[in-house]
């Protein structure tokens, strides 16, 4: 009994750390330690004293000026590892800078969290207008060409446990509406190799993105071009989707996969991805 009930508590303790990393993670301005009672509901003198260990150990700091707790040095330390421990995240950089020299607009490196896509890296264009996506974001998977590229390949069942089964959170009048709905688009991403962003998250953004296979020949990283509407045409978006697809072949060669996607093998030529393009819903965004 004894045992059960220490380990039940350093469980709690464990729960407590991580929502308290999860809490500051999101704050820019960091909080303050009454704002971290009020978001995390515990006890002052058990607050206290994780705040204390863990900035002490340098996963927090504390600015004795403003009294505001942020994230520390280790923890940025620490997340460093998760790039050295996915190749097809550490060999993508160079990759992803081919691209933008290629055709001038950002491109992002991503991974899916539960329902949620993460940044994990961006290079970014030249031009003035661009939209900002900073290393660490969140976004609604579902609602972007390079979450929805890794949702498609995922088991229908795990897409359904992470998003659910009904109606879709809006962000934009081209947000699928309902789960039904956005299974039926994966099963098109899966087909033609590449999705799309048709301004469903923001509007007048227009984003395209392909899979990168690793060494197991799965998919648990994407990559993506994203180009303003006002720039968008139809020679711009097949050289983005021709430079991605060759863009993953080449990180997937490189991390060791023995298998390449024939899609993507094939949209590799600019031709090729002009007429697949044409074929998808693109088509309605480059004839306006």
């Amino acid at each position: 009994m004894h045992d059960t009930l220490e380990t039940g508590a350093k469980i709690k303790s464990a729960d407590r750390v991580l929502d308290l990393f999860e809490a500051l993670a999101v704050e820019p301005a960091g909080l303050s330690f009454p704002e971290l009672i009020k978001r995390l509901g515990l006890p002052k003198s058990s607050l206290h004293g994780l705040l204390s260990v863990l900035v002490s150990r340098q996963y927090l700091a504390f600015d004795e000026e403003s009294r505001r707790y942020n994230i520390g040095v280790q923890l940025f330390d620490h997340g460093q590892a998760f790039l050295k421990q996915h190749p097809e995240a550490r060999e993508a950089r160079a990759a992803m800078a081919n691209v933008v020299a290629a055709v001038n607009e950002s491109v992002q490196l991503g991974v899916l969290r539960g329902a949620e896509g993460v940044n994990l890296a961006t290079v970014e264009c030249s031009h003035p207008l661009r939209l900002q996506l900073a290393v660490g974001r969140h976004f609604a998977a579902y609602a972007t060409s390079l979450g929805k590229v890794l949702l498609a390949h995922l088991p229908e069942a795990e897409v359904r446990a992470r998003i659910g089964t009904g109606a879709l959170e809006q962000f934009t009048e081209h947000t699928f509406r309902t789960a039904d709905l956005l299974f039926e688009e994966l099963g098109r991403i899966r087909q033609r190799g590449f999705s799309l962003d048709t301004e469903e998250g923001i509007p007048g953004v227009f984003c395209v993105a392909v899979p990168i296979a690793n060494g197991a020949g799965q998919v648990v990283t994407g990559m993506s071009v994203t180009i303003p509407t006002s720039r968008l045409n139809a020679d711009l978006l097949s050289r983005s989707l021709a430079s991605l697809a060759t863009a993953s072949l080449q990180i997937s060669s490189r991390i060791g996969a023995s298998t390449m996607p024939a899609q993507l093998q094939m949209l590799t030529d600019a031709g090729y991805a002009a007429r697949a393009l044409n074929a998808s819903q693109a088509a309605k965004w480059l004839a306006r």
